[in-house]
């Protein structure tokens, strides 16, 4: 049976639980925040580790700034495993009538790219089909974004450095796009034959050359062994390399920092919900003054009628962590498919214990110190 207080509290509540909105709300807001915002971080984390090979586009990448790879480093890669080499820049693109704008090129073999995932074109074609030659122009692929931009329809040519391109499709999505980076313009996808006829990657210029390996085998020991291998084979390469197991340590670091500020503010806002608790209570100890006298004049000790007031708050509290909490592990999975469509972001949604019960603490800590100061 339940101890008279808990009892006795639980009647009282379910009687008469005016004056516990703004305290339910409160508590409500802060646990939702806390557990949401880890829980969304950990999906975050989990999809990046997830889809490890299909955004580095490999078990392992390297890439060189303004030089290419040389035959010997090319042939230490092919004999560990496939290869798949893109070449990345910026560049201006420009329409006859003088309009132009920035863009980020990405060049690459549609015959080994992407070797992981897919690339989604508007109209639907294979990616081969989009960048092929036709009538002597190369075609492009491109983000959506540029055609407004320039004002542009598919099947118009534009001007990318001194070739002449044809606009074949538009770009919906890359498989290896989150571990580019943050770009400047929007995508323009060629062929690296196309790159070169541009005459856009000379002396210079800034062009990040990667080459991406899929290893023979995948296992994380024969990746780190890998990892190794390379940087003892060529120290002065002067390269940086991933690997699937860190794929943006960038991206995972500002994520990192995001979490952090976004708890932060969660519990501030805890915390200055705290007031709206701290008046819940005082209103809630006002309004059953006369009854606690009562109880009291009926023989209760002060302390039985304390634990039933402590009681009817905690049963609130209880309450609006549960709603809390439930709202919090509801975060995640909306954001999910948002995060997915708006960024291309590889959104996992999962349930994150050890944020719920940080929420929970947290929100009964504040509960007490208010309630109880």
């Amino acid at each position: 049976a339940l101890p008279f207080a808990l009892r006795f509290a639980l009647r009282d509540l379910l009687g008469d639980p005016r004056g516990f909105g703004v305290f339910i709300a409160c508590i409500v807001i802060g646990v939702s925040a806390i557990s949401g915002v880890s829980g969304l971080s950990r999906s975050l984390a989990q999809g990046l580790a997830r889809e490890g090979r299909t955004i580095l586009g490999g078990d392992a990448s390297f890439s060189l700034v303004s030089r290419e790879f040389s035959p010997e480093q090319r042939a230490f890669f092919e004999a560990r495993g496939r290869l798949s080499e893109i070449s990345l820049m910026r560049a201006m693109t420009r329409r006859d009538d003088g309009e132009a704008a920035l863009v980020e090129i990405k060049a690459v073999d549609p015959a080994t790219y992407p070797t992981f995932g897919a690339v989604s074109l508007d109209p639907d074609m294979a990616l081969a089909e989009a960048l092929e030659v036709r009538n002597g122009l190369p075609g492009v692929a491109v983000d959506p974004m540029l055609l407004a931009r320039l004002d542009a329809k598919l099947g118009e040519t534009v001007m990318i450095g001194v070739s002449r391109f044809t606009l074949r499709a538009i770009l919906r999505s890359e498989p290896d796009k989150l571990a580019g980076g943050i770009g400047f313009g929007p995508r323009v996808m060629m062929t690296r034959a196309a790159l070169a006829s541009a005459e856009l990657a000379t002396p210079g210029s800034i062009v990040r050359h990667v080459v991406r390996v899929t290893l023979r085998e995948g296992a994380d020991a024969d990746l780190k062994a890998f990892a190794a291998d390379a940087a003892n084979a060529f120290p002065q390469a002067g390269w940086e390399s991933r690997t699937r197991d860190a794929v943006s340590p960038q991206f995972s670091r500002n994520l990192d920092r995001f979490a952090q500020l976004l708890t932060l503010v969660a519990l501030t806002a805890l915390v200055a919900g705290g007031a709206g608790v701290a008046n819940a209570v005082q209103g809630f100890v006002d309004r059953k003054r006369a009854q606690f006298a009562i109880l009291k004049a009926l023989g209760a000790e002060g302390s039985r009628v304390f634990k039933i007031a402590l009681a009817e708050v905690l049963a609130a509290a209880s309450l609006a962590i549960l709603l809390g909490l439930v709202a919090g592990a509801a975060i995640p999975w909306g954001a999910a498919q948002a995060l997915r469509d708006l960024a291309d972001l590889p959104v996992s949604a999962s349930l994150d214990a050890q944020g719920a019960l940080y929420g929970a603490l947290y929100g009964l800590l504040v509960v007490l110190i208010f309630a109880l100061v």
